[in-house]
């Protein structure tokens, strides 16, 4: 395989986790949209949403920003850093990085 396959590939797989991950987001914000139309009675946070819906759906990416500076259950919104973060962990998920390999 040369160079550009290699590449190639890479990119395919990156492609792909994004399009996985902008699933994940739509979900979070229709919970969150559902919470505020509903009042948001229980005071829930867009952060708090964002990692639960991330330990269920990715439990380990969220085991891997937990408690560390991405985690962003206690805040109110999510930052660029965060989404980048989780992106990145997202991409490095074998059926993401390996489903592109001949």
């Amino acid at each position: 395989m040369d160079q550009w396959d290699t590449s190639n590939r890479h990119e395919l797989a990156h492609i792909s986790a994004e399009i996985a991950y902008l699933g994940f987001k739509i979900a979070v914000l229709e919970a969150y949209s559902y919470a505020l139309r509903k009042g948001n009675p229980d005071g829930i946070r867009l952060g708090q949403i964002y990692f639960n819906l991330l330990a269920n759906r990715q439990p380990d990416i969220a085991a891997a920003i937990r408690g560390t500076p991405f985690d962003p259950f206690h805040k109110h919104r999510i930052t660029q850093v965060v989404e980048q973060r989780v992106l990145e962990l997202w991409a490095r998920l074998p059926k993401y990085k390996d489903q592109w390999v001949v």
